[in-house]
Parts: C-alpha cells; sequence; structure tokens
C-alpha cells in the first residue's frame, strides 16, 4: 500500500454523515455495545477527530512491519493479511450477529479493550482497536468516589465508569492492519517474541554466507530484545548480498577508512572483529545496514539513521 492510497482511503472520516459502532473484546470474544444515536455521532466524531489528526501530517511514510525499524520515528508500519498475527486478526473479525454485551453486574473490569468500526457504512469503514487498563480506564466505586452535582447537592455515583480518550492502538482498512503504538505490540501481542525469532534467522544467514569469521559475540547479543531489532533490521539490507558476492568490495570500503580499521581486520573475504565486544559488534551491524555513509562533500564519514531513499 502507497502512503496516497492510504490517504485516499482516510478521505471518507471527512465526511458529516459517518456512522459508529462499539464493540468490547471481552474474553477472547467480540461483543457489541448497545449506544444510543447521539453517543454514536459523538464517538463517530471523536475518533475520526484522532485519526485525521494523525495522518494529516504529511511527514510520516509507511511500510510492511518485516521492515520494521524502531530507529524510524518517522514510519508506520502495517500488517498485511499474510504476515499478521492471528491474535490481531481475531480482533477485527466483526459478524454481525455478535452477542450484545451485558452490563448487569458490573462487569466492566472484563473489558480487555475496545473496537471501533466508523465510516460510511459498514464495507466502506475503518476499524480502530484500543487496548484497555484497568487502571487508566476503569473508576471503580471500591478505589474512587464519584460526586456528580444534582440541583444543589451532590450525589454518588454507585456504578463502576468506563472512561475513554482518543488514543487507539490498532488502525485497520482493508486488509492492513497499521500499528499506532508498537509498545502494546510487543507487550500483549507478543510481537517481541517474533523480533527474536527473526533475529535468529539472521544469524542462520550470516552463517551461510561465512563472512564474520568468529559469530559467539553476535550469538550472545542476539537473545537481547533491544539488540535483537537491530539484527531484524538488516534482513534485507543490499549489504549482505556483497557480502555473499562481492566480498572485495567490502574489504576495500573498510580499509579505506581508518575508523573502520579500528574495529575490523578483513582479509580474504573474511572479517574480524579487532575485540569480542559490544561496541564492535554494534559498529559490525550499522555496517550491514548500510548505515556508515561518507559525505562526498567533505569525506566525512557518519553514522545515519532513518536512511530515506531520494533517487
Amino acid at each position: 500500500m502507497e502512503k496516497s492510497e492510504l490517504l485516499q482511503k482516510l478521505e471518507i472520516l471527512k465526511s458529516d454523515d459517518i456512522f459508529c459502532d462499539l464493540y468490547f473484546y471481552v474474553d477472547g470474544a467480540i461483543k457489541k455495545a448497545t449506544l444510543d444515536k447521539p453517543l454514536q455521532k459523538e464517538l463517530a466524531d471523536f475518533y475520526k477527530d484522532a485519526v485525521l489528526s494523525i495522518f494529516n501530517d504529511n511527514d510520516f511514510r509507511i511500510d510492511n512491519i518485516d521492515n520494521f525499524n524502531d530507529e524510524d520515528a518517522k514510519a508506520i508500519y502495517y500488517f498485511n493479511n499474510k504476515n499478521v498475527l492471528d491474535t490481531i486478526k481475531v480482533l477485527f473479525e466483526i459478524k454481525e450477529d455478535l452477542e450484545t454485551f451485558e452490563f448487569k453486574d458490573n462487569k466492566l473490569e472484563k473489558i480487555d479493550g475496545i473496537i471501533i468500526r466508523i465510516g460510511l457504512n459498514k464495507d466502506d469503514s475503518i476499524v480502530l482497536y484500543k487496548k484497555l487498563s484497568t487502571l487508566i480506564h476503569l473508576l471503580k466505586q471500591a478505589k474512587t468516589m464519584i460526586l456528580i452535582p444534582s440541583n444543589k447537592q451532590l450525589s454518588k455515583v454507585k456504578q463502576d465508569i468506563l472512561k475513554l480518550d482518543n488514543k487507539f492502538h490498532f488502525l485497520s482498512i482493508d486488509t492492513k492492519v497499521f500499528v499506532m503504538n508498537f509498545n502494546i505490540l510487543e507487550r500483549d501481542f507478543k510481537y517481541d517474541e517474533v523480533i527474536l525469532q527473526k533475529a535468529q534467522n539472521t544469524l542462520e544467514l550470516l552463517e551461510t554466507i561465512e563472512f564474520l569469521d568468529d559469530m559467539k559475540k553476535i550469538k550472545e547479543l542476539s537473545t537481547n530484545k533491544t539488540f535483537a531489532k537491530k539484527l531484524h533490521n538488516i534482513h534485507m539490507s543490499p549489504v549482505i548480498s556483497i557480502m555473499e558476492n562481492n566480498p572485495t568490495k567490502v574489504e576495500t570500503f573498510i580499509n579505506n577508512h581508518d575508523e573502520l580499521k579500528e574495529f575490523f581486520d578483513i582479509t580474504d573475504g573474511k572479517l574480524k572483529l579487532k575485540k569480542q565486544t559490544k561496541k564492535n559488534v554494534e559498529k559490525f551491524i550499522k555496517l550491514l545496514n548500510d548505515d556508515l555513509i561518507q559525505s562526498e562533500l567533505t569525506d566525512i564519514m557518519y553514522g545515519v539513521l532513518n536512511k530515506e531513499k531520494l533517487k
């Protein structure tokens, strides 16, 4: 999906006549919430404004989550129907014969998340998911005394209250699910395990091309989640192919720069870390990810993040 295509699809939210359905995710199932007409309108406006405020800022780009780079602050990543996690996919499988959520016995604390569908109609709409926290979104009578003015006196609210803000964690449109909060994805949907596995796949690839002389330190660091993200980032780097098919080019690149020779020795297509340290391994990861760029204007070498191709 291109950015322009996404923005075009979001144009439906600019209509004055959009509907809103609210659902609760409870014990692994979606249940429908009953709303009165005024509240439907208020919720529709509430969440459409939240969506448009994010995507009206043109200083972002979208990319498949397989290319995830946590150092790229401008990217919004999405799952497609081939790589979406089952635990996320189920959140957006909204059927028309869903059971209605019953508020009797005050079951608000059982709600894991809310699902909001807004648009022109059920076929031309977007769906949002928001993970709820009982500490943030539920005002319980046992811990809070909620008072409301009634004529000239205060009265106590006698039931728990569900409090919503306009933040959301996933957005689904067509067959794509956009991740708006990566911490929620990792913590509540176990995506950190996916990253660790992808890091192991990258290690296997590096072992196959037999470019790094000693894999011990990089294997040791690969079990760390932060480092695993960096390792995962390189799986599609064009540098991998160069190392495999034209190692002489990499050798020339390293030997032409004194700052790189502080970290690496390279001869006969084999690279050796001068020290088996985290710092040296991280420099190797930057090399793999093509993050070491020399300015043609100044001849200065930079460590570059958030690379954006200009041509």
